[in-house]
């Protein structure tokens, strides 16, 4: 089994527009693995839903919470450089 934590994003299938919120237009990870077709097992747990610039030390801990002393193998999908 494979899971999967989310913490928003183009990987969600969300954008994120200003002020304005969140709107569903991409393809999410869910909606391309079902596509796919894929012959494992796998579940989706979002973490939350932020863009990634707006993620904070306190959405770092619980994700942390979540992977520690785990075995896992991962796939980083995003790296946004703040100012």
């Amino acid at each position: 089994m494979i899971k999967i934590y989310t913490t928003g994003g183009t990987i969600e299938g969300l954008d994120y527009v200003g002020d304005k919120g969140i709107k569903k237009s991409n393809l999410s990870i869910e909606d391309f693995l079902k596509n796919a077709n894929v012959d494992f097992d796998y579940s989706i747990e979002s973490i939350c839903k932020k863009d990634s610039r707006a993620i904070d030390e306190n959405d770092r801990e619980l994700l942390a919470e979540k992977i520690i002393g785990k075995t896992i193998h991962y796939i980083n999908t995003l790296k946004t450089i703040s100012p």
